[in-house]
């Protein structure tokens, strides 16, 4: 910094130079002007009039996150089968992903927003590798969206839920709707009649975690998709012991 054509003082003090900024100011006791100086620093080079800046100390602005809501879900991922599941679905983004989970449990807003959110949660200390800036949460989430990641995922978790034989627990529910495709078509349960596709899901008995879920026409008679539904759970890897069903079946 130069010290030429400013109002400042070079004091020497046992040989060693130092500059000092000349501040005048108005003393209402004495009714006149007089001077102060604020030390600048040190003279690095008396020809030039360069010195050293004084560095005054900064007080150090203290972390404050909200922790309580990522923490808990967190620790329940971690002690949960799901764990490994979210590891094996995209590794090198697993971090992003769990941000982005942890947002939409706690958030109902957009995902263009998780990166503020985070800056204020503990979730950027949970999961530090995380990029949740707008552009690369698309580039996530159409790497999400490919069919070997789901496939990857499902394997993991159908793993890590099952073992042997287990019991199933089956329904189905009707979805009514006037959609024109396949899938709507006219149908009877309870003695009514209507337009409707069939949603068919599969849960496995003792942990009541879901394990497979399928769409069917309307007019497909529940009874017929039962043994289709043990056939495909057998090619998932889930051997079927016994199967609670409704009276529907």
């Amino acid at each position: 910094m130069d010290l030429h054509n400013r109002g400042v003082k070079i004091k020497t003090i046992n040989g060693k130079q130092y500059a000092y900024d000349m501040v005048s100011y108005w003393d209402k006791r004495r009714k006149k002007y007089r001077k102060k100086s604020i030390y600048l620093g040190k003279v690095t080079d008396s020809q030039t009039g360069e010195y050293l800046p004084k560095i005054h100390k900064q007080p150090v602005p203290e972390l404050i996150l909200t922790f309580g809501d990522v923490y808990s879900i967190a620790k329940t991922v971690q002690n949960s089968s799901f764990s490994g599941c979210f590891q094996h679905v995209l590794p090198e983004d697993a971090d992003t992903l769990m941000s982005l989970v942890c947002f939409k449990l706690l958030k109902s807003s957009a995902m263009q927003y998780a990166l503020t959110w985070s800056n204020g949660n503990y979730v950027k200390m949970a999961y530090k590798s995380a990029n949740l800036s707008s552009q690369r949460i698309s580039d996530f989430l159409k790497k999400l969206g490919n069919e070997s990641v789901w496939r990857r995922f499902f394997k993991s978790y159908i793993d890590a839920l099952v073992g042997g034989k287990n019991g199933v627990i089956v329904d189905s529910t009707g979805l009514p709707n006037e959609i024109e495709f396949p899938l709507s078509a006219w149908g009877n349960h309870g003695g009514e009649s209507e337009r409707e596709t069939r949603l068919l899901m599969v849960v496995e008995r003792t942990s009541g975690q879901p394990l497979y879920f399928n769409y069917k026409a309307g007019n497909i008679v529940d009874v017929s998709t039962l043994s289709n539904t043990i056939i495909e759970l057998s090619n998932i890897g889930v051997n079927t012991s016994f199967a609670l069903i409704n009276a529907g079946y």
